[in-house]
């Protein structure tokens, strides 16, 4: 709560002496990082966690997305689908996006284009319907 509010040394004080870390405490401390752009210590956090979920990858690839930072956020998505083996929700796609787009690169609008194609995502989400429309539309006038 703390640090979803701002108050980032008060919520970092309150994490340190938590006795036990867990998955959701971590995701909490990194996404509210992110939010008020302390992307290096939500990182930092991000590598120290035993175990990541796609809640994990997403934050941390919107965190790289929102500071403009479109190739760590680009090699964090392939990290976590080609390495990690973590499989990408809507709401990674609609994270990484903008960094698609800030990269300019049509293979990789088509890459991602391709994937959410194939796991259906533009038939559940009128958001991610959008944005694969929009990188057709790049793709295609490349």
């Amino acid at each position: 709560m703390y640090v979803s509010l701002g108050f980032l040394k008060d919520g970092s004080k309150l994490f340190d002496e938590l006795p036990e870390r867990n998955l959701v405490t971590l995701n909490v401390m990194i996404t509210g990082l992110v939010k008020w752009g302390e992307l290096e210590y939500a990182r930092s956090l991000f590598e120290e966690m035993p175990c990541r979920n796609v809640v994990s990858w997403t934050g941390i690839i919107d965190g790289y997305t929102r500071m403009n930072r479109s190739n760590g956020a680009l090699a964090l998505f392939r990290r976590m689908v080609a390495c990690e083996y973590t499989e990408p929700s809507e709401i990674t796609i609609l994270a990484v996006f903008p960094a698609i787009w800030q990269n300019g690169d049509v293979r990789n609008c088509q890459l991602i284009h391709g994937y959410g194609e194939k796991r259906r995502f533009n038939a559940f989400d009128i958001h991610v319907s959008n944005c694969f429309q929009f990188l057709n539309c790049i793709g295609n006038d490349a």
